[in-house]
C-alpha cells in the first residue's frame, strides 16, 4: 500500500494480482452477475489507485479494506442498474386499460397530472445547477459518486446539494403545514 500511495504501478498490478479474483468474489456474494462483478473490481482498484494515502493498516487489513471498498462499489451498481432498468421500462397505459383499467381511472389521471404539475412547480425554484444534479440522481438515475465525476465536484458538496435539494422541494410539495396536498398524496 505504501508503493501504491507513492504511484508505483507495479505496486498496483502486484494487489490486483493479489486480490482481484477476491474482489470479483466478493462482488459476486453480493449480488452481482459476473460481469458486473469485473466492472466493480475494476473501479475498487481505480479507488484503490486514487485513494491508497487513506488505508490504515491500523483500522484493518488490505483485504478488508478492500472488502468495504468492494460492497460499497457493488451496491451502487446494483441501485443504479435498478434504477436505470425500471425508469426505461415501457409505460404501456393501454394495454392496463385493456387488462381491466387498474390505476388508471380518470380520477387517477388527474391526480397524477395535477402531481406532477406541482413537482414541475417546485423543481422550478431550484437553481439550474441544482435541478440538474436532481435530474441526474432521481431521473436519469445516478449514484452520488457518478454525479459528482459527471459534475466535476466533489462527493462531499454532492451529497451535501442533494441534501439541501431534497428538503427544499419537500417543503414545497408538503406546504407550510407539512401536510402533503390532495394531488401529491394521491400520486
Amino acid at each position: 500500500m505504501i508503493g501504491i500511495a507513492a504511484r508505483d504501478s507495479e505496486s498496483l498490478d502486484l494487489l490486483h494480482s493479489r486480490y482481484a479474483s477476491f474482489v470479483v468474489s466478493a462482488a459476486s456474494r453480493i449480488g452481482c452477475d459476473r460481469s458486473l462483478a469485473q466492472d466493480v473490481a475494476q473501479d475498487v482498484f481505480i479507488q484503490v489507485w486514487g485513494q491508497a494515502t487513506r488505508y490504515d493498516s491500523a483500522r484493518g487489513s488490505v483485504r478488508a479494506w478492500l472488502t468495504v471498498i468492494a460492497r460499497t462499489r457493488a451496491l451502487d451498481q446494483l441501485r443504479a442498474r435498478r434504477v436505470r432498468a425500471v425508469r426505461s421500462a415501457p409505460i404501456d397505459v393501454a394495454a392496463d386499460a385493456r387488462a381491466g383499467g387498474q390505476g388508471h381511472s380518470p380520477e387517477a389521471w388527474l391526480f397524477a397530472r395535477e402531481a406532477s404539475a406541482q413537482i414541475d412547480r417546485a423543481l422550478s425554484i431550484l437553481s439550474p445547477a441544482d435541478r440538474r444534479l436532481i435530474d441526474l440522481a432521481y431521473f436519469k438515475g445516478l449514484t452520488q459518486r457518478e454525479i459528482a465525476i459527471a459534475l466535476a465536484q466533489p462527493l462531499g458538496t454532492v451529497k451535501t446539494r442533494t441534501r439541501r435539494s431534497i428538503a427544499l422541494l419537500r417543503a414545497v410539495i408538503t406546504g407550510p403545514a407539512g401536510r402533503r396536498s390532495d394531488a401529491a398524496t394521491a400520486a
